[in-house]
């Protein structure tokens, strides 16, 4: 290589010294001030499954459980449509959260024969979609 190529081009002159192509970017660098020179190539793709994930059902809340005769009404609003079930789950004074009922996607309320005197009833409940559950509601307890 002739000395007027590499004075005409400095680039040639860095590449000749062992040097890098001053047109190339810099290697970044992180809060330590070290320098990671591994490069990824942005393609642009976007990660379909991740797009195409459906999302869990909006939480329901429960408004409402009343008295009504000798047993307990609980009501509820979905956030939500489309929805395959709903369930409802109850504990008696300090027990366990427990399905106490499997219903249909559309259900909003339901009178439990299950909850009876004495006791404390705390109720909450979830939905299902596609295999995805909501999160679990709000506690709502009436006692008989």
């Amino acid at each position: 290589m002739s000395i007027r190529a590499l004075l005409l081009c400095p680039a040639l002159l860095l590449a000749a010294c062992g040097g890098e192509n001053p047109s190339s970017p810099a290697p970044a660098a992180d809060d330590t001030g070290t320098t990671d020179e591994t490069a990824v190539e942005d393609t642009g793709a976007v990660d379909e499954a991740a797009v195409d994930a459906p999302a869990p059902p909006i939480t329901p809340r429960v408004y409402s459980v009343a008295i009504m005769g000798s047993n307990l009404h609980v009501s509820w609003k979905l956030n939500d449509t489309g929805l395959s079930k709903v369930y409802l789950l109850r504990k008696k004074n300090d027990g366990e959260y427990a399905i106490a009922y499997t219903l249909s996607g559309k259900a909003t309320n339901i009178h439990d024969s299950g909850a009876y005197a004495p006791g404390k009833f705390c109720y909450r409940v979830q939905t299902e979609r596609s295999g995805l559950k909501s999160e679990l509601s709000n506690e709502m307890c009436r006692t008989l």
